[in-house]
């Protein structure tokens, strides 16, 4: 069954063009005047709203906060040829989910409903998640207060292993415990991800908390608006107690805290990753020597076999052909006993040999118990540091 798309534009000729354009792959309502979108989306609830900017009676901005008061997970995508900051902003503001330039390609405006298309699909599991993640830590907090909250996140920060878990508890933490209106952005070798406290993100969200990011300051407000920003993390604060300056300041420093451990954490998995990496490397490089050891030692062997027989050999064809030379017995006896000598240190060449060969296997244990000894060295260290965290707080 095809996604239901609302648009919404008092130009009769550009919902036509839409229509058009999107209606083989949605199932396309159309609606002249903010007022008829808001029956519309009553009687036929569709997931997704282009809606225009400048209309007559309630304009674009407007009718989006109606819209979102209707259905809080409706999502809207502005179209609009007014493109500013000023304008993303007040669309952001508004609760929209994408902003859209006219002229504008249909390829692209395909791509973006989409997008949109299966964040509605991932909705319900991400607002699921949040919720187990919020559940969790009210648990945990209900009597301890904000610094119990705090010594908790600690404590699931670190036994998280991949960003995502982290980014779910963060806001779980913030929305559940503090109360607060957030989102939240982390990145991550080369990636990034975003959440807020609907348990969803979009598209205009993330490229918002990135251009924040790009700020140089640590802390900052902007009317109601807290943002904290660490090189791998941004939380944005929306409902700042302004009105309340001991509250503002308990938020300030408990979003402060909580970022700045859920920076610690990304931190130290970078590190981790790194030193996985490194040890893999290692272990490759300790069998690759293993290997040509061994294959060493082969032919080693394979030479030395073949040396000493070739001086035996050369022994007993000498001492056959002695009788023949005219020598006397002393010279023969000299004779005998050269070459002997050169096959006593053909021999002690070749113990020479495997004494080396051992010498080299014997590193290669050394390598590797170092090598494993050193990974449950880390392990117990991000044991305890994950203990001192806690400590810290006090």
């Amino acid at each position: 069954m095809s996604t239901k798309v609302l648009v919404v534009d008092d130009d009769e000729d550009f919902r036509s063009l839409i229509t058009e354009s999107i209606c083989d792959q949605f199932a396309v309502l159309g609606a002249s005047t903010g007022v008829e979108a808001l029956s519309t989306v009553r009687r036929e609830h569709p997931p997704i709203v282009l809606l225009d900017v400048n209309m007559p009676g309630m304009n674009g901005y407007q009718t989006c906060e109606s819209l979102k008061g209707i259905d809080p997970e409706i999502r809207v995508v502005f179209v609009s040829a007014e493109d500013t900051l000023d304008a993303r902003i007040k669309a952001y503001d508004a609760g929209a989910d994408d902003f859209v330039q006219k002229p504008f390609r249909v390829a692209e405006l395909v791509r973006k409903l989409r997008v949109l298309e299966q964040l509605v699909d991932d909705a319900d599991r991400l607002r699921e998640a949040v919720k187990n993640a919020s559940d969790f830590a009210i648990q945990a907090m209900v009597a301890s207060g904000e610094l119990g909250a705090i010594v908790d996140f600690t404590r699931r920060a670190f036994g998280s292993h991949d960003a995502d878990n982290l980014l779910k508890s963060l806001i779980g933490v913030l929305s559940s415990r503090f109360d607060l209106i957030a989102s939240a952005q982390v990145r991550i070798e080369g990636g990034q991800r975003t959440l807020n406290s609907d348990g969803r993100s979009s598209p205009l969200e993330a490229e918002l908390l990135t251009g924040l990011a790009s700020d140089n300051r640590r802390v900052f407000e902007y009317g109601r608006r807290l943002v904290v920003n660490f090189p791998h993390v941004t939380v944005q604060i929306r409902d700042m107690p302004l009105e309340d300056q001991e509250a503002r300041g308990r938020v300030r420093d408990n979003v402060q805290m909580l970022v700045e451990i859920a920076e610690t954490r990304i931190e130290s998995l970078v590190i981790e990753n790194r030193i996985h990496a490194h040890k893999v490397h290692a272990l490759n490089a300790i069998e690759s020597t293993r290997t040509v050891v061994v294959e060493l030692e082969a032919e080693y062997k394979r030479q030395a076999s073949i040396s000493l027989a070739l001086f035996q050999d050369l022994r007993r064809q000498f001492e056959d052909r002695l009788l023949y030379l005219g020598l006397t017995d002393k010279q023969e006896q000299a004779l005998v006993q050269l070459i002997a000598g050169s096959a006593d240190q053909a021999a002690a060449l070749y113990e020479a040999g495997l004494a080396l060969d051992k010498r080299f296997a014997s590193i290669t244990r050394e390598l590797q118990e170092s090598l494993q000894l050193k990974d449950e060295g880390s392990a117990e260290l991000k044991a305890k540091s994950s203990g001192s965290e806690s400590i810290m707080l006090f």
